[in-house]
């Protein structure tokens, strides 16, 4: 499976309005009353994968539909909405409501806010629908169309010192790009139609951040990818683009679908025609790339790439030297642990690696004091000097998972990190670790995600340790690290698994 980053475009939304019981008079009330705006900033990809209206920026506009933002939280046990509407973007990325309403926070900062936005905004009770499961938890149901990429962002938040959340929009939708190629090309193949079935719908579970679809022989949904107008379409050797469709499908290991192509060909004078079907796996937020080889009396042959937004890694401006991950390497949402790493190497515990020491180190010959890699000149623990003191990209974990947008931060930004935001320890869902919040009020939470030594996890939620890109200045069997327990950047031997929180780089 290859991932390639998709560009992602900060821009920022300022709305201003009031809580519950404050509605009906909110465009007569000032905003210096000790109510709080809220502020929000959003990360939008660059583009969408749809074959009809791209999501971009101008998109968001007035010429296009908008998306559709609710806010709303629970007002002594009955659902409040505080925002219910329509915003547009300008050319600059700020945006304004449809109808010019303003909403604050609740009074009370412990109240907790659910902000849902949907693009496009029509697709809203058209191609999305809004609603709670059993266990009382928000889900995105979607229907593909064939053609849109619905895009979804979530958020469950109090209020923070300044008013400003961070929402981070995700495909919903899976492109599948059909591409065909024959055998062999003096055969003469022509193909007649080309369609996937695949499930019915989509589910986006809010609170997990997961899509699923599983599709049943009564709930599916078939969409042509080709069917053949004036001209009929001449099949060669070499793999010819035929289409795309937008397709309901999972994440994860995502959703089987089935593939049917019609064609025909002659054989020695005798044209003979034939339909066959193949399985392909489809994984929503991806661009999926399907190469179907046919053949005249041999099953339907089908190879499956995947490219696109590897899981939507979000970053926050903290107003610092770089953005900050809002997750773990790894992880889903920001309280998940996500992957363990030694440092300098790019996979980890969730990737099979089951023991960290010595003698697994990659960068060693089985011991403490047999560096063969980043080691200073004359260092007593290094059999290899090369005097390379910052991770190099092939060996950064971060820009091996995610891409080459995103390392792993110095020493220097993790001290630039304690240094420029206030962090206190707390929880978050029932996770314990440190928020960091910045001085423009945006925040990251690290979870106290433990480490391994050996083939043990110890302090899970009492302790976290962070990989910097750089090793100590001296003893290159050490790296620094950002330690909860003396809030400091420390060294701490390379071999260890611990956590990786990625910094985005232009």
């Amino acid at each position: 499976m290859r991932h390639k980053l998709l560009w992602a475009i900060p821009w920022a939304i300022t709305l201003i309005g009031c809580s519950s019981d404050e509605i009906d008079g909110r465009n007569d009330l000032p905003a210096n009353e000790g109510r709080l705006p809220i502020t929000i900033s959003t990360y939008l990809p660059g583009h969408t994968r749809g074959e009809v209206s791209p999501a971009t920026l101008s998109s968001l506009g007035q010429d296009g539909p908008g998306f559709y933002l609710r806010a709303q939280y629970d007002d002594d046990g009955t659902l409040a909405n505080a925002i219910d509407d329509t915003y547009y973007a300008d050319a600059d990325g700020a945006c304004t409501s449809q109808t010019g309403a303003m909403a604050y926070w609740p009074s009370d900062a412990d109240t907790e806010v659910e902000f849902i936005a949907i693009y496009p905004a029509p697709a809203l009770d058209e191609g999305i629908t809004l609603a709670k499961n059993a266990s009382q938890e928000l889900e995105v149901t979607s229907v593909a169309d064939g053609t849109t990429d619905f895009l979804a962002a979530h958020r469950r938040v109090t209020r923070t010192a300044d008013g400003a959340i961070t929402l981070t929009f995700r495909h919903l939708a899976a492109q599948v790009v059909l591409s065909v190629r024959c055998d062999k090309a003096s055969y003469n193949y022509t193909l007649t139609s080309a369609t996937l079935t695949m499930p019915g719908q989509a589910i986006y579970n809010c609170k997990e951040g997961t899509i699923s679809a599983n599709a049943t022989a009564d709930d599916s949904l078939t969409f042509d990818i080709y069917t053949p107008g004036e001209t009929t379409l001449a099949v060669g050797e070499t793999a010819t683009r035929i289409g795309s469709v937008m397709a309901n499908a999972a994440n994860g290991d995502g959703s089987t679908c089935t593939l049917t192509l019609g064609y025909r060909t002659s054989i020695g004078g005798n044209v003979r025609s034939y339909t066959k079907s193949a399985t392909v796996s489809l994984i929503s937020g991806y661009v999926n790339n399907i190469v179907a080889n046919v053949a005249g009396d041999t099953p339907l042959s089908v190879t499956a790439s995947v490219d696109g937004l590897p899981e939507y890694h979000a970053f926050v401006d903290l107003g610092l030297s770089v953005k900050w991950a809002t997750t773990n390497v790894g992880a889903d949402t920001p309280t998940d642990y996500g992957n363990y790493f030694a440092w300098g190497e790019v996979t980890g515990h969730t990737d099979g690696k089951n023991n960290f020491d010595w003698t697994t180190y990659k960068w060693c010959e089985g011991t403490i004091s047999s560096i063969t890699k980043y080691v200073p000149t004359g260092d007593s623990y290094g059999v290899n000097f090369d005097d390379q003191s910052e991770l190099l990209p092939e060996d950064d974990a971060a820009t091996a998972n995610w891409g080459e947008h995103w390392r792993m931060p110095t020493e220097v930004e993790y001290q630039e990190l304690i240094s420029s935001c206030d962090a206190a320890l707390t929880t978050l869902d029932g996770v314990a670790g440190y928020l960091f919040t910045a001085a423009n009020g945006n925040s990251i939470f690290l979870p106290a995600a433990g480490r391994f030594s050996g083939s043990s996890n110890g302090d899970i939620g009492t302790n976290g340790g962070y990989w910097s890109a750089t090793r100590n200045l001296s003893g290159s069997y050490n790296a620094k690290m950002l330690d909860f327990e003396t809030f400091t950047v420390k060294g701490s031997g390379r071999c260890y698994g611990r956590s990786v929180r990625a910094v985005y780089v232009e």
